[in-house]
């Protein structure tokens, strides 16, 4: 799969940028609809998002980039949001917020944490193998 979202870890939340050019406009209008899972390849975290049309569900690692900003994982509650730009009007931000529950949150801290203890060429392998397997993981 290619990539369809990039991660912007911010103090109070972690955006999930989605990229206007393969998502429809109106994507997150539904947001009840759309469901967020947090799975884990060893100790690599990525989030799994599905979408009531499941040519949109995807997976998004938790790379390096978040593992060096976790101002976000430690607020309570610990929130993920997708933020969908608007394709005419640059400045109008669509958004839908997921409340991650308590024993997950103490699992991705300890395992983003744990993540900085390994070398990058373990963090390479993991990623691959997720990316190797993401239809395993949409189901």
């Amino acid at each position: 799969m290619h990539d369809v979202a990039r991660l912007q870890p911010t103090a109070v939340s972690l955006n999930v940028i989605l990229k206007n050019t393969y998502f429809k406009d109106d994507i997150l209008a539904d947001g009840e609809r759309i469901k967020l899972r947090i799975d884990y390849a060893a100790e690599m975290p990525f989030l799994v998002f599905k979408f009531p049309e499941p040519f949109y569900d995807f997976i998004q690692i938790l790379s390096q980039q978040t593992i060096t900003d976790l101002d976000w994982v430690h607020k309570n509650p610990v929130v993920v949001k997708l933020v969908m730009p608007d394709s005419v009007i640059t400045d109008y931000l669509s958004t839908h917020s997921f409340t991650v529950g308590p024993e997950e949150s103490v699992r991705l801290i300890s395992s983003l944490t744990n993540l900085k203890k390994i070398s990058s060429s373990e963090i390479d392998n993991l990623e691959n193998f997720i990316n190797s397997n993401t239809s395993k993981y949409l189901v």
